[in-house]
């Protein structure tokens, strides 16, 4: 910093981190108990009729949905079957392929080596079937995502050990054709796409990731997510664990469950966390704010014990996660999903077996009120009328300096609403006072970049207090040594 040394402080606002008490799911719903070998369960609203149906794929060949009613609670839910040929199916997605308003579905199937997508014609039938690939050998997953730019949606695939990407021609009724092969030997069965880097352009995250180069031809470059070893990667999904702002990416693989954290570089670097090792032969995994307490909860379902468990996040920095199980009688447990299917305001949850053919919902009794819809409940939330200031302003997280005395940091602070405020202190070390505060200058309050103050003299220590501080008016600079609140004068 130009020949003085700088110091940077980030505190704790000092208020006490947000703490639900835990839903319980005691209530299952079997939607159907013949779902052939349920391997895939999804949740999107088919019909457009406001309400969230459920998607499935089957390893007896049958993809189909389950339309709710829209009833409080729904059901019974009605069966509409796209196909009963997808031999070996492992995974549906549902995408507007064709580029017009309804959803058509998207499906590999293991045992006859096919990429296929269905074209939503007039609901609830007829799904018409369209060829992507009959050479793609042991389909495991896919995806669909506009990856070079063009308007239109192209078709993702991984097949042991490949993973390729089919390019639409963009007509009516698209063409996939042409096939690009990103890599061979991913160690992964699973692949999901999105704009890892905030680069604006769509990335593919297997087991690594594959960096998009953004030309109209995109190119793609290889990025390790894992330094160590590790096993063959069943499930991948990509959400903001943490809540800085940045993507994460969560694994299931061999007993364990876990998620690498983004450390918003670019490219990004990933710090491995382990969440559980006791998810035996763990299938899938996903992510959603089960408790309402605006933080990531995280989801498995795993094979050989039958289980079906989430994980409470403690909103901490990094989070830590504590098990709690659902069911141990999922028998064959192979897919698990979240979201508010009776549409009571929380996240429900949905799992699909192997063993059992069950595909069950287990509905979240907490049912608690959120009344202006922000995902903080009401009796968390210090503003339960005002959407953008929910919760105490969390931790600022990766503070950095771009330049010569200028912080940033990512504007999505962690838990907090998009009401909040940034309060930055600057002042010299040997100055630093242990109470009031009143040898210190406030830079600004904004929830943007700061531009430097006054440069202290070469070589002086510089401190920066940051604390951020939500509509509510709730947020201080922590406490000093001696366990006391830090108060300031300076801003206001």
């Amino acid at each position: 910093m130009h020949g003085r040394l700088t110091l940077v402080l980030t505190l704790l606002c000092g208020a006490a981190p947000v703490v639900a008490a835990p839903p319980t799911f005691s209530t299952q719903v079997v939607i159907t108990p013949d779902a052939w070998i349920c391997m895939d369960v999804k949740t999107e609203d088919v019909d457009q009729d406001g309400d969230l149906d459920i998607v499935t794929a089957s390893y007896e060949g049958m993809i189909a949905w389950y339309e709710n009613d829209g009833a409080t609670p729904p059901g019974p839910w009605t069966r509409h079957v796209v196909t009963t040929f997808a031999d070996g199916a492992l995974s549906v997605f549902t995408a507007r392929l064709d580029g017009d308003a309804d959803l058509d579905f998207l499906t590999g199937t293991f045992n006859t080596n096919e990429v296929m997508w269905f074209e939503n014609g007039s609901l609830p039938d007829p799904w018409e079937k369209h060829l992507i690939s009959f050479d793609a050998p042991f389909v495991d997953d896919v995806w669909a995502a506009d990856l070079d730019d063009d308007g239109d949606t192209d078709a993702i695939a991984s097949y042991n050990p490949t993973i390729a990407w089919y390019e639409s021609d963009g007509a009516s009724t698209p063409q996939f054709h042409s096939e690009h092969v990103l890599t061979l030997g991913s160690g992964a069965e699973a692949v999901q796409s999105v704009d890892l880097d905030e680069d604006g352009d769509i990335d593919v995250v297997a087991a690594a990731w594959y960096e998009n180069d953004g030309a109209p031809d995109p190119s793609f470059t290889t990025r390790m997510v894992a330094t160590g070893p590790h096993g063959a990667v069943q499930s991948v999904f990509v959400k903001d664990v943490d809540r800085d702002g940045d993507l994460d990416i969560l694994w299931a693989e061999d007993n364990r469950i876990s998620w690498h954290e983004n450390d918003g570089g670019a490219p990004p670097a990933w710090t491995h966390h382990v969440v559980s090792t006791t998810a035996q032969f763990a299938m899938d995994v996903y992510a959603n704010d089960l408790d309402g307490d605006t933080d990531l909860d995280i989801l498995s379902a795993s094979f050989d014990d039958d289980k079906i468990a989430w994980y409470e996040s403690d909103g901490g920095s990094p989070p830590s996660f504590v098990e709690r199980v659902i069911t141990t009688v999922a028998w064959g447990a192979r897919a698990v999903h979240a979201a508010d299917l009776d549409g009571d305001g929380d996240v429900d949850v949905l799992s699909g077996t192997q063993r059992d053919h069950d595909l069950v919902w287990y509905v979240n009794e907490l049912n608690y009120a959120d009344t202006d819809g922000d995902g903080m409940r009401d009796d968390l939330d210090c503003a339960p009328g005002n959407a953008t200031a929910f919760a105490p302003a969390g931790e600022i997280r990766d503070l950095r300096f771009d330049a010569v005395g200028q912080p940033t940091w990512g504007t999505e602070a962690h838990r907090s609403g998009s009401g909040t405020v940034y309060d930055v202190l600057q002042g010299r070390i040997d100055q630093m006072p242990v109470g009031s505060g009143s040898g210190e200058t406030c830079m600004v309050t904004a929830a943007t970049s700061l531009p430097a103050g006054p440069a202290p003299a070469p070589d002086a220590g510089v401190y920066y207090l940051v604390r951020g501080k939500n509509a509510c008016g709730v947020g201080t600079f922590g406490f000093t040594s001696e366990g006391l609140e830090r108060t300031t004068t300076a801003c206001p």
